[in-house]
């Protein structure tokens, strides 16, 4: 075997390999001490953000909507660091990663007036999530998925919707826009302006149909816009730069595959970028351009 400066001393394979297996073993339970948060990009909690409704509603017909969150008939959901459950709420704190993949928190809860800490531990399925807390396991569905014996949700372009770009033309605009299943939808606007010149816009919601006015990016197989939105859901067009920004990010999404946005409370929205083309036009919004 040779080192940096020359061969080096002979290694036994057997004092090698023992080494290597010590060291292995060493560095699998020290990933299984650190929190997953340490060990994906982002909170531990945003692996597990959505809307969800209880996998046996028991005849109950669930709303899936933002804001029934922890009402019956309504929704539950894991929002910004929050679990919402039936008629209570928790801050998920001190994620831990389990051996068999779930995630325990620390959570601090409130029901009823009264403040309390347990342990929650949610783990993915194929369809949702599981809950285990105070001894017991419940399932819960994701409200993205559609449901089992349901004829409207089984039909053949159900799983599709949710992806599925739409424009529409009028009074001088188009629009195109698309969703994500689980409360969060993207619109892209261009039309005219009292001036006959081209204007445009771009509105966002992440998870609801409210939104906080701040930074939020868009991250397009793998490359990064950065801009400005007000509490409305639309961005900042106006701002220096901006107007370049906007069409970059219009002819990206045209073109791309993927599209996430994220904002500065880390809650992020990923979209299909399948027909987004064909909505949108390949050619971007000229903003502030005289019509021809």
């Amino acid at each position: 075997m040779l080192g940096a400066s020359g061969p080096s001393q002979p290694i036994h394979l057997k004092e090698y390999f023992v080494t290597k297996s010590i060291t292995v073993g060493v560095v699998s339970a020290l990933a299984l001490a650190i929190p997953i948060a340490a060990l994906a990009d982002g909170p531990a909690w945003r692996m597990f953000e959505g809307l969800y409704e209880p996998a046996n509603s028991d005849g109950i017909e669930w709303t899936c909507e933002a804001r029934d969150l922890g009402q019956e008939g309504g929704a539950l959901g894991v929002i910004d660091g929050a679990f919402f459950g039936l008629e209570n709420t928790c801050d998920l704190t001190n994620p831990r990663l389990q051996p068999d993949g779930s995630v325990t928190f620390a959570a601090i809860c409130e029901a009823e007036g009264e403040r309390i800490k347990e342990e929650i531990t949610l783990a993915m399925t194929s369809d949702g999530i599981t809950v285990s807390r105070s001894g017991r396991t419940t399932q819960w569905r994701s409200c993205a998925e559609p449901v089992a014996g349901d004829k409207e949700a089984s039909a053949p372009d159900h799983d599709a919707t949710a992806s599925q770009w739409t424009s529409d033309t009028g009074m001088g605009w188009t629009e195109a826009s698309t969703q994500d299943g689980r409360g969060s939808n993207i619109t892209f606007a261009c039309g005219e302006d009292r001036e006959q010149r081209y204007d445009g816009s771009v509105r966002a919601f992440i998870l609801g149909s409210t939104q906080e006015a701040g930074p939020i990016r868009f991250m397009v197989d793998g490359e990064s816009f950065d801009m400005t939105q007000f509490s409305d859901g639309t961005f900042d067009l106006e701002c220096s730069g901006c107007e370049q920004t906007f069409r970059s990010v219009w002819v990206t999404v045209a073109m791309g595959n993927s599209l996430t946005i994220s904002d500065k409370n880390g809650r992020s929205a990923t979209f299909s970028l399948t027909g987004s083309g064909d909505a949108l036009g390949y050619d971007a919004c000229r903003i502030g351009e005289p019509l021809q």
